[in-house]
Formats: structure tokens, C-alpha cells, sequence
């Protein structure tokens, strides 16, 4: 998921995806720029189950799509 997204922000649509009962046990990794708190907070707080910041390490995307490939 992206923090900016033309119209609805990526916190309405995660918001929106944790509503629906098709969608709401989907895992949702927000991978932003936007590297303070107050967006990582805002994020899970929605209903993400990660927020990774750019620039990305592979090895923690590993780790957190691993995670929940487990489960």
C-alpha cells in the first residue's frame, strides 16, 4: 500500500479493505518514503500489518512476507 494515492489516501483503503469481509484478513505492508512515526502509526492504526520505509531492504521484506506466508 502507498501513503499517497490519487483520491483516497492509503489509509482510507486499508481502512476500507479491514470493513470488508472478503478483504479484511488480507495482509496489508505499506512500503513508503515517509519515514516518521506519525505515519507508521497512522498506517497500523488503520489496519496495516507493516510499514516498511524506503529504501528497501530486501532482507526485511523477507522477513515480513515470511511471516505471513506461515500463518
Amino acid at each position: 500500500m502507498n501513503v499517497g494515492l490519487p483520491g483516497l489516501d492509503g489509509f482510507g483503503v486499508t481502512r476500507l479493505m479491514r470493513e470488508s469481509t472478503e478483504l479484511a484478513a488480507v495482509p496489508i505492508f505499506f512500503i513508503s518514503a515517509y519515514a516518521e512515526a506519525f505515519y507508521r502509526q497512522t498506517a497500523l492504526a488503520a489496519g496495516a500489518n507493516e510499514y516498511l520505509t524506503k529504501p528497501l531492504e530486501f532482507e526485511n521484506l523477507k522477513s515480513a512476507i515470511d511471516r505471513y506466508l506461515t500463518r
